[in-house]
């Protein structure tokens, strides 16, 4: 369980020796619960730092292709792109002591970086489109390159930052597979 989403009884429940910290949300989370308030309450949308994220890189998982950067044709274009501040340095605040005081009870301590569902394939498709995002790659290398550049950037900033502040395991996740192989056959 990640902080601030009902505390760690299932873990303590099934004796995992592992705890997760994250990165604090963006000053905008009145207008993400805003915006989480407009769905139906029956509705799925995943973890809350999911969706956050969705939120803070203006992805719209509830409107089909509109994505963030589908527009962008060129670098340039990326320059345009208001980025989340993911490594802003107060997102990282009191995470510190955070780590020492799990690793105090004896716990490993695990975290994953700001993402929009995976830190590189997935950020990029879901900020381009999945179908554009896979074009570029054979169309507009340029512009997908620069893309996957700025995304490990993010994600190299933020890895530091965890390993600056001793977390023990640092999670990555990037779905370039389904349960039967890979989403694209290499063919």
């Amino acid at each position: 369980p990640e902080r601030g989403g009902g505390g760690y009884a299932e873990a303590e429940r099934y004796r995992v020796d592992v705890r997760f910290v994250s990165f604090k949300p963006s000053p905008a989370q009145a207008e993400f619960e805003e915006y989480v308030r407009a769905f139906p309450r029956d509705t799925r949308i995943g973890r809350e730092t999911l969706v956050r994220g969705y939120y803070e890189w203006g992805y719209r998982p509830d409107v089909v292709e509109v994505n963030p950067l589908a527009w962008a044709q060129s670098e340039a274009d990326l320059d345009r792109y208001p980025w989340p501040d993911l490594s802003a340095p107060y997102r990282s605040e009191g995470l510190e002591a955070e780590v020492e005081a799990l690793h105090a009870q004896d716990y490993a301590v695990a975290g994953n970086l700001p993402h929009l569902g995976g830190e590189l394939f997935e950020t990029a498709w879901r900020l381009r489109g999945f179908a554009a995002f896979n074009l570029d790659l054979l169309d507009r290398p340029a512009l997908a390159n620069a893309l996957l550049d700025r995304l490990a950037q993010l994600a190299g900033d933020n890895a530091r930052r965890l390993a600056e502040i001793g977390v023990d395991v640092l999670v990555l996740d990037d779905d370039v597979g389904m349960p039967g192989g890979m989403i694209i056959s290499p063919e």
